[in-house]
């Protein structure tokens, strides 16, 4: 029994004994280790061993410097489209430009899950300029130019931070009137923009169209419109009237006319003019036929018969009783100048004494003007 007891307290001795020494050992160890290190418990548990702390390598007790965790390349350690940044016993990751964290945080380490994830920046109203339209690339966007502009400065595609270039509105200038037209109107000059045409003053719209559009070639195109001229035929005359002259049929021509014979010109214009309505307009002269009055008989005649007074008419004379018709014409005729013309008939007195036996037998005749 004695026995048993002093072994036992021999064994506890021993292991108080080895519990002292550990506790010795380990107080030295854990003061040998470097600032940037711990003392941590051996996986064995049989003593103390100092550790570098995260961050740093070394063998914890004369030396413990930085690890660059860059060094393995930002792609590895930060994910896509990053950069590293290397600290003191740390690291710390950012995005390239044109990529965003996906926590919206300037800067992140990656074991959250956050990666770097490409900007829309076509989201910006107007980043690319009037006329512009973006399209987003990974990490970047280009811009090019709308329907109806075109690029300046550069070419397409372009980036507006880095190349002069800009869109600009393509401008047609001011439209060109076709042969024969003329512009109406026109609501400016640049794409889209419409001109209207008419054909002008004489001219009227035979084919095509009147209508012209700014189109994004810098052109004015559609409009075809034909325009011929005026014509208005032939001049008619009015009643006792006829055509003197004429220079042509087309707008703008004169016809000239005057009263036909026998007729004088009273009243009203001579002279009408081809208008753009395809009439002959102005002339309206008025012409009457000439009245010579009653025509007076010659000496010696009288006037037997007589078709009227005016122009053509006729008056026909004999000489009066007791004269005989020697020579001339005894029809006259109302002219053109209102004068009757061509009568010029001659009378003489009859010598009735030639006539033998006339008084009858001692009897004298005694002549007196045409009478016995």
């Amino acid at each position: 029994m004695e026995d048993r007891n002093t072994a036992m307290i021999v064994l506890l001795l021993l292991c108080v004994t080895a519990e002292m020494q550990v506790a010795g050992l380990s107080l030295d160890v854990c003061a040998r280790c470097h600032p940037k290190a711990t003392c941590d418990d051996k996986s064995d548990r049989s003593g103390k061993v100092c550790n570098c702390k995260y961050g740093f390598v070394g063998n914890g007790i004369s030396h413990c410097r930085d690890k660059d965790e860059c060094q393995i390349g930002a792609s590895k350690i930060c994910g896509l489209h990053s950069d590293c940044h290397n600290t003191q016993g740390s690291y710390f990751c950012t995005c390239l430009s044109g990529f965003i964290p996906s926590n919206n945080m300037d800067m992140f380490t990656p074991n959250d899950g956050t990666h770097c994830q490409d900007i829309d920046e076509c989201t910006v109203t107007g980043l690319c300029g009037e006329g512009g339209q973006c399209r987003n690339l990974v990490g970047n966007f280009e811009c090019s130019c709308i329907l109806g502009y075109e690029v300046q400065n550069g070419a397409e595609p372009f980036h507006p931070h880095r190349d002069k270039a800009s869109c600009k509105v393509v401008d047609c200038g001011r439209p060109e009137a076709a042969e024969d037209t003329v512009l109406l109107s026109v609501s400016g000059t640049t794409y889209g923009s419409a001109a209207m045409f008419v054909c002008k003053e004489g001219f009227v719209w035979r084919r095509g169209n009147n209508r012209s559009v700014c189109e994004d070639d810098g052109l004015w195109r559609g409009g075809n419109m034909s325009c011929e001229v005026v014509d208005c035929g032939r001049p008619e005359a009015a009643e006792d009237t006829v055509l003197l002259s004429v220079s042509g049929t087309t707008y703008g021509s004169a016809a000239m006319f005057v009263c036909k014979e026998g007729f004088v010109w009273r009243r009203g214009n001579n002279r009408s003019v081809c208008e753009d309505d395809g009439l002959w307009r102005g002339g309206n002269m008025s012409c009457e036929v000439v009245d010579c009055g009653r025509p007076e008989a010659a000496e010696d005649t009288v006037l037997l018969s007589v078709s009227g007074t005016t122009y053509g008419s006729a008056a026909m004379f004999v000489c009066k009783e007791g004269f005989v018709w020697r020579r001339g014409n005894n029809r006259s005729v109302c002219e053109d100048d209102g004068l009757w013309r061509g009568g010029n008939m001659s009378c003489e007195d009859i010598d009735e004494c030639t006539v033998t036996g006339l008084c009858g037998e001692g009897g004298a005749v005694q002549e007196s003007g045409g009478k016995l």
